[in-house]
């Protein structure tokens, strides 16, 4: 099981006038068979200073569908003008 640990960073106010918080991940939280293990990415540099507290949430990363990749078209084209020496004028 993974979870996450974030910070709330600041609050705003949506298009529809709510007041909403902001939270960023700081770290992510491991459930092993040996017990809880925390893993801190970064600090959060919060105005006014980070009092050191953080929240755990499911993580949703883990529910999310994984993005399918295809592959590129060769976007490699042959060039148009081909140019010899004599069309270089030095």
């Amino acid at each position: 099981m993974k979870k996450d640990i974030k910070v709330k960073m600041r609050t705003y106010v949506d298009k529809n006038g709510e007041t909403k918080n902001y939270w960023m991940k700081i770290g992510t939280l491991v459930q092993t068979d040996k017990g809880e293990s925390i893993n801190i990415e970064c600090f959060p540099v919060i105005e006014g200073g980070w009092n050191g507290w953080a929240s755990v949430f499911e993580s949703k990363e883990e529910f999310a569908p994984k993005p399918q990749y295809q592959a590129r078209p060769n976007l490699r084209q042959e060039p148009r003008l081909s140019l010899t020496d004599e069309d270089i004028p030095f």
